[in-house]
């Protein structure tokens, strides 16, 4: 592992487009990643194994973002990718978790990337219809 980076993120940024542009700006393509913040809106998904597609749900209040965690990889095609899962909490401390696809940060948001020497792939697995690690 490399030493790690703090990236912020301001209020109504699209977290994860930023993330994806601070990514390429210090040209990082293998990682871990780990945040907290505030979101204003979150787009959750969970993957429904038996139909292989992704079930969305949009979330659009204040939210805690209890926990961020995930990787850094690049797909078949070279690009860059970021699989993470989040847990986000309302007023009522209702918490609400899944696959994150965007999110727009409310007051802010603290990623911590700690990019890693071996450089992380993925390759369509046929039988989950998912893009999985080369692990």
């Amino acid at each position: 592992m490399k030493d790690s980076l703090i990236f912020r993120f301001d209020y109504n940024e699209n977290l994860y487009e930023a993330l994806q542009a601070k990514l390429a700006h210090h040209k990082i393509t293998s990682a871990l990643l780990s945040g907290i913040g505030g979101l204003q809106s979150v787009t959750l998904a969970f993957y429904d194994l038996n139909t292989k597609q992704y079930l969305t749900k949009i979330i659009e209040k204040p939210l805690e973002l209890v926990s961020l965690n995930g990787t850094v990889a690049l797909d078949q095609g070279n690009a860059v990718k970021i699989h993470a899962h989040v847990v986000v909490s309302d007023e009522t401390y209702q918490a609400y978790g899944g696959h994150f696809l965007s999110g727009v940060v409310n007051a802010t948001c603290e990623i911590v990337v700690t990019p890693l020497t071996q450089q992380l792939t993925r390759h369509h697995n046929e039988d989950t219809g998912l893009f999985v690690l080369n692990a």
